[in-house]
């Protein structure tokens, strides 16, 4: 047989293979090989022998070791089937050559469901079949009804060596990097060379219509800045800090995200973590990321949920798993916590399930979340993932104010005046300080005019601190600031609060009343305006709180 190949382990009867030109004859020897995992022996060696030859017919023998129940045969098979870089001759017809009929391989080896997709035939290993096969006629096989006729009536398991959290990771850094173009990742390229030839990756190749070899990326795709995030040269001042902390950063989510960043958007990638996950549980790692957390002080941390093993027992309670447990950590708002609640969080997470997520962008913990590519989702698209992320960068963005919220806000509760006086309207002041935060933070329609409103109260409050009775605010907070504190910068920030929120209480015909007001009515305040009004309230309590402890 000239155009015919044999793939067998020394277990053919002479008079069979003599049926075979030599140069189509392949010996299985696994167990010889250098190869430590199976499918990297069928990938490298049989599969790449496949791809130097000529042939309309492939004969494989089961059992392929000297163990007849292993039955390799058929996981050749399997490879030759969802081998891309055979190109048409993965639909080339395949024999099976077994001294058990199809029924009898099924009841022992679940992958025999292979022999009953189309051109795979199960026969006896003799002479006779070998003559059978020489002139049959073939029904058609090809790309058209390849998932029809193969794909969907086969089912790979994954290995038994690998968890469901590091195969959907690993293939979730793969449909990035190729989404992204990234080519040049010593750690992705080591993450796909390590996974590249697994039977279960090549299936869940063909099942997400993956048609490009996998050392082969397609022209990086360019994903689309969002407005906001301009491709501009910006002084380093200006630039708003990322840190991603993640357990498996070093198998290529670092290169991704460096990738995504590196248009010279006014962001820049913290440093890496400088301590590995690995068999450490929670308390081991918590201490080590609040302190780099606290040294670094990103803007927005990107962080995975699971960090470490016991995270992906199904007895682990939502709210221990780690990730979780640090982004609780890092909202915290009790004033002896040592991180800023204001850092704004995008969680990433390789499971399908995203309730406990749902809860924490509900509560206002995080600005959203984004679910690496799994790989039971075959309607998962890695573009409309990445294009996510920018929505929720564009989002983070507008919150990053916080950060200076909370530490105008912790700095005014610690001091003396305010957190140790027992005067009714420092108590006062004290409730209203503390509401700002999470004022801002909530999810209340009308919050800005709700904060405006606290400000304005703060600055009565003051006043009848320092005796004063009704009558012009403005006047008589400017008095105070003036003639017993000697503060004379902060008379627009004053006048700007109290117009605000006259206007916001009462409209245009309340403002027009007072001359000051004309110039000074902020009809839609920004961020940049609630952080300024804040930091004068308090320079003014500083002052207070400074002449009060002499």
């Amino acid at each position: 047989m000239n155009n015919e190949i044999l793939i067998h382990n020394d277990n053919i009867s002479k008079s069979v293979s003599r049926e075979f030109e030599s140069q189509n004859i392949i010996h299985f020897d696994y167990l010889s090989s250098d190869y430590n995992k199976l499918d990297d022996y069928i990938s490298k060696v049989i599969v790449e022998d496949l791809k130097t030859k000529n042939f309309n017919m492939i004969f494989i023998k089961d059992n392929l070791s000297l163990n007849y129940l292993e039955l390799y045969g058929l996981r050749v098979a399997y490879h030759i089937r969802l081998s891309q870089e055979l190109g048409e001759k993965k639909f080339i017809p395949i024999v099976i050559l077994s001294d058990l009929n199809t029924c009898g391989l099924n009841k022992i080896e679940p992958m025999s469901r292979i022999t009953f997709t189309k051109n795979v035939y199960v026969e006896p290993n003799n002479l006779l079949i070998i003559e059978k096969y020489k002139n049959k006629t073939f029904s058609k096989f090809n790309e058209i009804n390849y998932k029809k006729d193969f794909l969907d009536l086969i089912n790979i398991e994954s290995p038994e060596n690998s968890t469901n959290h590091s195969i959907a990771n690993e293939w979730a850094i793969y449909k990035w990097a190729k989404e992204l173009g990234i080519t040049d990742s010593q750690s992705i390229n080591n993450t796909i060379a390590k996974i590249s030839n697994h039977l279960y990756f090549k299936y869940l190749q063909q099942l997400h219509q993956i048609e490009d070899d996998i050392n082969i990326l397609e022209e990086k795709k360019q994903v689309k800045c969002p407005p906001s995030l301009k491709i501009v040269k910006q002084k380093a001042t200006s630039e708003k800090k990322i840190m991603i902390i993640d357990d498996e950063l070093d198998k290529g989510w670092e290169d991704i995200f460096e990738e995504y960043f590196k248009k010279k958007r006014n962001f820049t990638i913290s440093k890496d973590l400088p301590f590995e996950f690995k068999n450490k549980n929670y308390e081991d790692i918590e201490e080590n990321i609040i302190n780099i957390i606290f040294e670094e002080k990103p803007d927005l941390i990107i962080l995975d949920m699971r960090l470490v093993v016991i995270d992906h027992k199904k007895e682990t309670n939502p709210e221990d798993i780690s990730g979780i447990k640090l982004l609780n950590k890092i909202k915290c708002t009790s004033l002896d916590t040592k991180l800023n609640p204001g850092i704004q969080v995008v969680m990433l997470s390789a499971t399908t399930r995203s309730d406990i997520l749902e809860q924490a962008y509900k509560e206002n913990k995080i600005v959203g979340y984004i679910q690496k590519d799994h790989m039971e989702n075959r309607f998962f698209s890695t573009k409309e993932n990445i294009e996510k992320l920018s929505e929720l960068l564009i989002n983070a963005e507008k919150n990053f104010y916080m950060k200076n919220i909370w530490s105008t806000q912790k700095e005014i509760l610690n001091f003396n005046i305010i957190k140790r006086s027992s005067d009714e309207y420092m108590i006062s002041i004290k409730l209203q300080v503390e509401s700002i935060f999470n004022l801002l933070n909530s999810n209340l329609e009308k919050k800005i005019n709700l904060v405006i409103l606290s400000f304005y109260n703060i600055i009565e409050f003051l006043i009848k601190y320092y005796g004063g009775t009704h009558g012009s605010g403005f006047s008589q907070i400017k008095d105070i600031c003036n003639d017993k504190l000697g503060i004379h910068t902060l008379d627009t920030s004053l006048s700007e609060i109290i117009c605000t929120r006259n206007y916001k209480a009462h409209g245009e015909d309340e403002t027009e009343i007072q001359k000051y007001c004309q110039k000074n009515t902020i009809k839609d305040p920004n961020n940049t305006y609630i952080i300024k009004w804040f930091e004068a309230i308090k320079e003014i309590l500083k002052e207070i709180n400074k002449k009060e402890s002499k």
